[in-house]
């Protein structure tokens, strides 16, 4: 295997891409390949049969998928550094995350940084730096464009920067998420089986869009799996709330692409304009357009979805959906079907 050119604009795309490909049928299910580090699932429901004297078949599963691992590296001649492996684990650090069955949590060696980071930041390049740490973990931050906008403003800024309250708060609330010890993610589960399909939920405010990814657990208590969400530039802020809303899908359907692509899953909207027309059998305008996108997540007759909307007496409650006739005739309202 060659060596990706360093310093090409594309090198880690195109070496992820390779990666991928070596993984093959066991992404993502039992290995998710991330540039030079390769990190095997374990089952999340131990089985306690002993399939080998003194070996569980949990374990031993496991085994073999670290062998099928090292079967493919040796068909693409790629070469595993056994000093730097770590084999059956039950937690493991891989970028900064800690990682296991529960899901994701924050490596508390890296939030000390964050936690010790000089305030305040009176020039443009030092927001730009604090910005560019904090943003690597926006996925554990609900809101995080929101949280951020104060300290974000500053770069539009000349000369020394004044330090405010509003700016100060938001860096304090940053830390204090970043330094809990409760901020976990939940691992997705890609077992369409198990009847919990992923809920993508969105939302549309007058300075950013945004949503969370989520699924329940063993337990039937929905989790977190990552937020999203990102700043509206100063014509998408004189968009109507109507457009926000579809922006948000939009946006979020595009980002979760990798969880969501030909598997069911529940889009959840707040009250807007975007719900009533996906009612109707025909629809229009956005409706369709957002059926169409849908249907182009691998959804099709076979992918059935549903969409909900949130009102303060029901809670979250399905949009009333179409019967199977009609989707047929209109594949491309995959998102009003159940």
């Amino acid at each position: 295997m060659q060596v990706t050119p360093m310093g090409f604009t594309n090198a880690v795309a195109e070496a992820q891409r390779r990666m991928l490909a070596v993984a093959g049928g066991m992404f993502p299910a039992k290995c998710e390949p991330c540039i030079d580090d390769n990190h095997v699932k374990m089952a999340r429901e131990k089985d306690e049969t002993k399939v080998q004297p003194g070996v569980r078949k949990f374990v031993w599963d496991h085994l073999q998928d670290i062998k099928e691992l090292l079967q493919r590296f040796l068909e693409y001649n790629i070469t595993a550094s056994s000093p730097k492996s770590i084999l059956a684990v039950l937690e493991v650090t891989i970028l900064g995350f800690r990682c296991g069955a529960y899901g994701r949590k924050l490596d508390p060696a890296k939030m000390d940084k964050i936690a010790q980071w000089p305030m305040p930041l009176r020039t443009t390049t030092k927001v730009r730096a604090f910005l560019g740490v904090v943003g690597f973990w926006r996925i554990f931050i609900k809101g995080f464009t929101k949280i951020v906008e104060p300290i974000r403003a500053m770069i539009c800024e000349e000369g020394t920067l004044d330090w405010t309250e509003d700016r100060e708060a938001a860096v304090q609330t940053l830390k204090k998420i970043l330094t809990s010890e409760k901020v976990t993610l939940a691992a997705p589960c890609f077992n369409d089986e198990v009847g919990r399909p992923f809920v993508l939920e969105t939302n549309g405010g007058p300075l950013a869009v945004g949503g969370v990814l989520i699924q329940k657990g063993k337990d039937g208590r929905e989790g977190p799996i990552r937020f999203e969400s990102r700043t509206l530039n100063f014509a998408e802020r004189r968009y109507s709330q109507f457009k926000k809303e579809v922006l948000a899908i939009f946006h979020c359907l595009n980002t979760f692409q990798a969880y969501l692509f030909g598997r069911m899953f529940i889009l959840r909207i707040y009250p807007t304009s975007v719900v009533p027309p996906m009612k109707f059998t025909r629809a229009y305008g956005a409706a369709a357009v957002i059926g169409n996108a849908i249907y182009c997540m691998g959804g099709g007759p076979a992918g059935v979805h549903l969409i909900e909307k949130y009102t303060e007496e029901n809670g979250w409650q399905i949009v009333q959906p179409l019967g199977n006739h009609q989707f047929q005739k209109n594949s491309f309202l995959t998102a009003a079907v159940l």
